[in-house]
């Protein structure tokens, strides 16, 4: 069942969004709105209550080395030392408390990356590391265990390469089931990453979940809405919220899978519609979906929702 959730010292109700837009969200909390307006981004958690938000793209066309933290115990943001490489359609995974990978994406020249940058949010630096085996863009990640992210697809691609912090090394899984690309990833569990949405041969509405310890896929309920350029973020175990994207149009969509009972529910939509978008958990029951694209601006939109 949904619980009620502490906004910066305050009990919300559940399936409730906070916007960083006036006149959007329920009122009583604004989440502060991002000082980079952007998308093609990447989030990950660093802490409790604490998100890093990376790259993307800004208004200008500008491609980014951007890192913004987002602390939602105080409700505001801090620029941080930036990425060593700029880039946009990127991915990022925590990896132990206070470290975040971030994977992939396509740098000014339009370069698709295999860079493996890792920060750490408590001493405020980046570590080259060793670079992933599959170049790619527009690709998705999420933690397995502790120190193992795994990264997903991307453009024309099935590759599942399971990065090893500890080891500092890269090894090939099991493929994708579905080739895919501007799809997104959450942990469902304990050794589990539910996979959604994106590209194949069209607008897909695929959810494969990896099992890390069985080096398998299987195939679940399908999402509701095909989409791709959306975002997902865990929210309690076993439950992941599925955000925003594209499909005939610019869509508000918010599922939340239960990979327990193998369902999909449509719970209350964002207040701004976007895709290429970013998310991030921030607490239990509570996630943070960043920025994003309407079809006409970049957004340095802050929405909060409360499961």
């Amino acid at each position: 069942m949904p619980c009620l959730v502490l906004i910066v010292g305050r009990r919300r109700p559940p399936n409730t969004w906070y916007s960083s837009r006036p006149g959007l969200g329920d009122p009583s909390f604004k989440p502060a709105p991002m000082p980079t307006a952007r998308y093609g981004l990447a989030a990950a958690p660093l802490g409790p209550g604490l998100v890093g938000v990376f790259g993307g793209n800004d208004f200008g066309g500008s491609i980014l080395s951007a890192n913004e933290v987002y602390n939602h115990n105080t409700n505001t943001w801090v620029s941080r030392a930036p990425m060593p490489t700029a880039r946009n359609w990127l991915a990022a995974a925590p990896l132990e408390p206070g470290l975040v990978g971030v994977f992939g994406g396509n740098d000014f020249g339009g370069s698709i990356l295999s860079a493996n940058e890792v920060y750490n949010y408590n001493t405020n630096t980046w570590a080259s590391r060793t670079p992933m085996p599959t170049a790619r863009n527009r690709l998705a990640a999420a933690p397995l265990e502790p120190g193992l992210a795994g990264v997903f697809g991307g453009l024309s691609t099935t590759a599942n390469e399971v990065y090893n912090h500890n080891t500092n090394t890269w090894a090939s899984r099991a493929p994708m089931p579905t080739a895919r690309n501007h799809l997104a990833a959450a942990p469902l569990g304990a050794s589990l990453a539910g996979v959604f949405g994106g590209l194949s041969s069209g607008t897909t509405t695929a959810n494969e979940v990896y099992n890390y310890n069985t080096n398998t896929w299987a195939s679940r309920a399908p999402m509701p809405s095909a989409r791709y350029g959306l975002a997902a973020a865990p929210l309690e175990p076993g439950l992941a919220g599925v955000f925003g994207g594209f499909s005939s149009g610019t869509t508000t969509a918010n599922e939340v899978y239960n990979h327990n009972t193998n369902t999909w529910a449509s719970r209350a939509p964002m207040p701004t519609g976007r895709y290429y978008l970013a998310a991030a958990p921030l607490e239990p029951g509570l996630a943070g979906v960043f920025g994003g694209f309407n079809g006409t601006s970049h957004l340095g939109v802050n929405e909060l929702y409360a499961y």
